[in-house]
């Protein structure tokens, strides 16, 4: 792996470091003088690692702070993308999470990976309504979906300077969890496994954001989503989830937050894994799943634990499916540049001891260096053991595949 990474391109990152201009424009002066564009809300809202559910009310935060305009359209962008550097001790099998490079076929790989593509226009309606419309790019669709995907379009209903209260309708990802990942573009075990996107835009949500306190609760259409959700009903609300959260402040620099949440119905309800929608059996039960999370803030460092768990066993593999997440960041600045340093450990179980689909674990060291506050210049290295695809996971797994990856990216927000 040493050699994967070579001194000519850390030469050429700490270049680009020194003679990038710092961050010098203030946060507060750009909210007090918003324009049709606005690079700290569209990381707030197109980040995929952090927040995760929660952007109806990023948006209302951002109407209220006057980060973005309340009389016009706001246009945001942003591209990821990274390199991957591959060795596996079994040919062909490369577990790691939040991308899909090619299939290699031997022990080493290299590929070239875009991991966002994405553009979105948020568009006030008076004080009251606020229009939001997400289209995505993905390297590799499944069959029956596009390149271009359009994966949130709802309406927000709310004015945080008037009332804690608020409601979404439409397609947005469903306030289930936290999910949050520390890492710059390596998702954790808990994201993927219950991160929750509908397919359908017939979902509606209400929300509580007061004095710490963030409590939504969403009616979800049946039937089979993007991600996790599913359920036997496909023509009307058969779905809910309920989700809440509460920051504490013990003393000055450390906050404490708490959360939990219940989804009433998964994928993991039939007697084979599948993807995409389309397929199922008729011995499909509803299974539900709940979760824990909880983060420590003390300063630069932040502290996140997480674990979900399926009400019932995965019918596939008679077990029921749980993901646990340890992860801490901490913040500082690299020759005047904001920078975060992360470790993040997860692992996935989806079966008894002995079975080759069992568990899969991920540990992953990284590094995010701000050069201004368009331009982010990431790197980490991962280490994977188990490979438990949930598609085919009993024909395909295979417990013993170790591999480690590295991986160089950049992210560019507009």
């Amino acid at each position: 792996m040493r050699e994967m990474v070579s001194r000519s391109g850390l030469a050429a990152l700490a270049l680009v470091l020194v003679a990038a201009p710092a961050q010098a424009e203030d946060d507060a002066k750009r909210a007090a003088d918003p324009s049709w564009t606005n690079a700290a809300y569209a990381e707030k809202m197109l980040e995929r690692q952090e927040p995760v559910v929660g952007k109806a009310l990023e948006i209302l935060k951002a109407r209220a702070s006057g980060q973005i305009a309340g009389d016009a359209v706001t246009v945001s962008g942003r591209f990821a993308g990274s390199g991957i550097f591959e060795e596996s001790n079994i040919a062909g099998k490369f577990p790691i999470l939040s991308r899909q490079p090619k299939q290699h076929s031997g022990f080493t790989g290299q590929t070239f990976v875009v991991n966002e593509g994405t553009v979105a226009l948020t568009l006030p309606l008076g004080p009251w309504i606020t229009l939001y419309n997400q289209v995505e790019y993905t390297d590799i669709e499944y069959p029956g979906q596009d390149k271009w995907q359009h994966r949130k379009a709802y309406v927000v209903i709310g004015d945080l300077k008037r009332s804690p209260f608020y409601a979404w309708i439409g397609r947005n990802t469903i306030d289930f969890g936290n999910f949050t990942s520390f890492s710059a573009l390596t998702h954790n075990h808990s994201a993927h496994y219950f991160w929750a996107q509908p397919e359908s835009v017939w979902n509606m949500a209400v929300g509580y954001a007061a004095d710490g306190w963030h409590v939504v609760a969403t009616a979800i259409h049946g039937g089979r989503g993007l991600r996790v959700l599913n359920s036997p009903d496909e023509d009307g609300i058969d779905n809910f989830a309920l989700n809440a959260s509460k920051a504490i402040h013990i003393t000055d620099g450390i906050t404490l937050t708490l959360g939990g949440g219940y989804l009433n119905s998964t994928i993991y309800d039939d007697t084979f894994s599948h993807h995409p929608p389309g397929t199922s059996s008729s011995q499909r039960i509803r299974n539900g799943a709940w979760d824990v999370n909880a983060m420590l803030s003390w300063r630069q460092l932040d502290v996140m634990f997480e674990f979900t768990k399926t009400e019932r066993d995965w019918p596939v593999v008679e077990w029921p499916v749980s993901a646990f997440t340890a992860q801490a960041r901490y913040h500082l600045d690299l020759l005047n540049h904001p920078t975060i340093l992360s470790v993040m450990y997860s692992r996935g179980e989806q079966g008894a001891s002995g079975n080759n689909w069992r568990e899969m674990k991920q540990l992953v060291a990284g590094m995010e260096v701000k050069v201004n506050r368009h331009l982010a210049l990431t790197a980490e290295y991962i280490r994977n053991e188990g490979f438990a695809p949930l598609v085919r996971i009993v024909q395909t797994s295979d417990p013993d595949v170790k591999s480690d990856t590295a991986v160089i990216g950049v992210k560019v927000t507009f």
